[in-house]
């Protein structure tokens, strides 16, 4: 919703029909979880969609084509960074 539609970084947002109408919004498999815990599922998914989405290149020779790999690379380093709660929060 954010990048074509306005709201992102909102504190409340209204769902309007285009929303609802897209299937965008999906239910909460436990009534009682707690807010926090949903509100972090977003950033959790951009997480695991960014290591799905992740490609190398790859190059047998100097002079030969280059393949593609998605996803991380094994045995390869994966740092997950964040800014974390701003302060006093």
């Amino acid at each position: 919703m954010g990048y074509t539609l306005g709201g992102h970084l909102s504190e409340c947002v209204l769902i309007s029909e285009e929303i609802l109408a897209a299937g965008c919004l999906l239910p909460l498999p436990d009534a009682t979880l707690a807010y926090a815990r949903v509100a972090l599922s977003e950033p959790f998914s951009c997480v695991i969609s960014a290591q799905d989405h992740h490609v190398h290149l790859t190059q047998g020779n100097p002079l030969g084509p280059h393949g593609v790999v998605k996803g991380l690379k094994p045995g390869g380093v994966t740092v997950v960074w964040g800014a974390g709660a701003p302060p006093g929060s």
